[in-house]
């Protein structure tokens, strides 16, 4: 009987009671192939029902085990998954982001939901940036006293001007109307009187007087229409011999020379 070999690796089988001086050759070879075998030299394919590693069962299908085939990943980066809870379907959900760590950590903390961060972007649409964001910081205003600024014009220094202004609308409005110049007004500053009396000077404005006219009142120490009507109607000189002068509101009669007559308007 001639020698055969075994069905899967192909060891040679020497024919008993023949291969004189040959036996040994093909044992050392087929002992050879059983190393190769066992080192990873040759490739086998074990047809296993059970495997055990270090004493431990592996329970995993080959199907199971066949999800390594082209895994290039490290043993840290396959630990990387150890612990995550998450879904296939929440891992996908970082397909195709390209935010980096820093901008995703971000949202670390965040409470806020989708309409919050649209939102947000629509508030940076309007341009307007964060610093003049913070200047509604610590503001107490509502909405409808918020729109009262509404179609203003006016710029920061000129709504300045009424920083500290402690009167009310009603006495505001007294403005309204007003087209003096701040001099004309500056003209009633340290008037003491009343209305009473500034409506008085205007009665005396009205008359026509003028001032020059009222400047001769000055010195005037009692009524002018007494005085005048206290004057002595015959005016006596005693130093030219010539007699007295006499003023009449009546037509002259009589007198003798040297007499001279005044008539007055009576």
């Amino acid at each position: 009987m001639a020698d055969s070999t075994t069905t899967t690796y192909g060891l040679t089988k020497p024919e008993v009671g023949a291969s004189e001086d040959t036996w040994g050759n093909k044992l050392n070879t087929n002992f050879d192939s059983i190393d190769d075998l066992f080192d990873g030299t040759t490739a086998i394919s074990p047809n296993l029902t059970a495997l055990k590693i270090g004493g431990s069962t592996v329970t995993s299908s080959v199907a199971e085990l066949n999800i390594l085939d082209g895994v290039t990943a490290t043993t840290a980066e396959l630990n990387i998954m150890d612990g995550v809870t998450a879904t296939n379907a929440e891992i996908n959900l970082l397909d195709g982001v390209t935010a980096t760590t820093a901008e995703l950590n971000k949202l670390d903390g965040f409470t806020g939901d989708v309409d919050d961060l649209n939102y947000a972007k629509d508030l940076r649409a309007t341009g307007v940036t964060s610093a003049e964001f913070d200047k509604l910081d610590g503001l107490t205003a509502t909405t409808a006293e918020l729109n009262i600024l509404d179609g203003v014009t006016a710029t920061a220094a000129e709504i300045n001007t009424l920083d500290g202004v402690t009167a009310t609308t009603a006495e505001l409005n007294l403005l309204d109307g007003v087209t003096s110049t701040t001099a004309e007004l500056n003209k009633v500053d340290g008037y003491t009187g009343s209305a009473t009396e500034l409506n008085y000077a205007k009665s005396l404005y009205d008359t026509g007087v003028t001032s020059t006219e009222y400047d001769y009142l000055d010195g005037v120490t009692s009524n002018i229409q007494t005085q005048l009507n206290s004057k002595q109607a015959t005016l006596t000189s005693s130093s030219n011999g010539y007699g007295t002068r006499t003023v009449s509101t009546s037509s002259p009669t009589g007198g003798s020379d040297g007499d001279i007559w005044y008539k007055v308007s009576s």
